[in-house]
């Protein structure tokens, strides 16, 4: 598993933004799921350094880098 605390702030949040773009695009649940429950995960890192995460995932990619 890749240690997300040593990637730097701006690449979290892509990161974040690509699985929040996958969980709002697939069709399948569990997909879905995995993907919401990953952007928690880089949501919190990026919570606990400071780092206000927006509301909306407007420029993510769908299975982006970051994404399941």
């Amino acid at each position: 598993m890749k240690d997300y605390s040593k990637l730097n702030s701006d690449l979290l949040l892509q990161y974040w933004k690509n699985s929040m773009a996958t969980f709002y695009g697939c069709i399948g649940h569990g997909k879905a799921n995995a993907n919401r429950n990953q952007s928690d995960f880089y949501a919190g890192i990026l919570s606990e350094r400071g780092i206000k995460i927006p509301e909306y995932a407007s420029d993510g990619t769908y299975n982006g880098e970051g994404a399941i």
